[in-house]
């Protein structure tokens, strides 16, 4: 694998018209049948953002100007959808699992109707793509009861034309347990890069290895490498003696990176979101450049006249860093954070464009989320 040097402490910062060539707010309508509580994932296609959200456990469509589109939710299926999801952008497509429906793949067109459905063996967690023929799908690795010695599941499995075709990265099938920090929601296991013909995996929590996948197997290994203060010890993962300390280690060192979260890959960088057990640390959306090794932090962006003064990155549950496309990065900042920034900088007089004067006229601090599309310079 390839080692990246991950120090939050000594990343980069600078101004928006310094680092980004381009910035664009994308406010999303909000009305009674589109109002939602925070992104849980998001999936950047064509025409569309597919958004899931926990709070009402729906999935949301919106086009790429915002304006609402559909609603998928228990009302139009047979349960609650799975968050966990992916999409087809050729064919237009939502591909998941319902949450009363573990087993099923469900393949079902942006208005939420089902035009086809796969049964499998095993549970399944989370869901990529590659292409409109190739589905990577994650099993359930855990069990209720203790499993034998010998259980052994795979991290990654390939589907193509409704048949099993690869699998990779064996693991062993392990004992769920309700503790703190199994109640820490598990990571979506795949993340869309820049690039149609590759998706980014991520491990379990506790593991700092970040693979990218094309359709012949992982493709490139990324190992990141914490300093010692915020890194759990090397062999956390398979030392036993830890599991009966686990809450008690975590607790005593809330400063440790527990886990890995919203990985972007553009070809020549990766952003990643780390977190720790206060689940509020600072620094946590870091941008390598894969090439310079330099390491931003996304917190580190001050906000000036070519981003209008205005947050880029939102601080609240659901904000931060949360989709890509192309050699663009899309962030989240909720309506409360944004009118509160425009009241600041009335001083300023910043020159809103004509979609966040609109926004700001019609909308209020109770509305939806709105996206932020980002693209750093090339040489940064």
């Amino acid at each position: 694998p390839q080692k990246i040097l991950a120090d939050p402490s000594t990343a980069l910062g600078g101004t928006s018209s310094q680092l980004l060539d381009s910035v664009e707010f994308i406010p999303l309508e909000t009305s009674k049948a589109s109002v939602f509580g925070s992104i849980w994932k998001m999936e950047v296609m064509d025409d569309y953002f597919v958004i899931g959200d926990m709070d009402t456990k729906a999935i949301l469509v919106f086009q790429k100007n915002g304006k609402f589109y559909s609603r998928i939710d228990k009302t139009v299926l047979k349960g609650d959808p799975g968050l966990n999801f992916t999409v087809d952008n050729t064919n237009k497509l939502i591909i998941t699992r319902l949450v009363n429906a573990p087993k099923t793949l469900y393949w079902m067109d942006l208005k939420g109707h089902i035009v086809k459905e796969l049964s499998l063996n095993d549970i399944l967690y989370s869901e990529g793509s590659l292409g409109d023929s190739l589905v990577l799908i994650s099993p359930w690795t855990y069990s209720e009861k203790p499993p034998g010695s010998d259980s052994i599941d795979y991290a990654v499995q390939y589907l193509s034309n409704n048949k099993i075709v690869n699998r990779l990265l064996p693991v062993p099938v392990k004992l769920f347990r309700i503790q703190m920090t199994t109640s820490m929601p598990r990571p979506n296991f795949f993340y869309s890069s820049g690039d149609p013909d590759k998706e980014v995996f991520i491990g379990e929590n506790y593991d700092y290895t970040v693979r990218i996948l094309n359709r012949s197997g992982i493709r490139q290994t990324y190992q990141l490498v914490f300093p010692q203060d915020l890194s759990l010890p090397a062999d956390f993962l398979t030392n036993s003696t830890y599991r009966e300390k686990e809450d008690q280690y975590l607790k005593e060192n809330l400063k440790k990176i527990i886990a890995l979260r919203n990985v972007y890959y553009t070809g020549d960088h990766l952003c990643f979101e780390t977190l720790n057990s206060t689940f509020f640390n600072k620094d946590r959306y870091l941008y390598c450049n894969l090439k310079t090794g330099n390491m931003f932090s996304m917190e580190r962006i001050t906000s000036d006249s070519s981003s209008y003064f205005l947050p880029l990155l939102g601080q609240q549950e659901g904000g931060g860093i949360v989709g890509c496309r192309g050699k663009s990065l899309y962030s989240a900042v909720t309506s409360l954070e944004l009118f509160q920034a425009l009241e600041a900088n009335k001083a300023r007089h910043p020159n809103y464009p004509l979609v966040l004067q609109n926004y700001f006229a019609t909308s209020t601090k109770q509305s939806n989320p709105v996206l932020i599309k980002m693209k750093f310079k090339e040489n940064m």
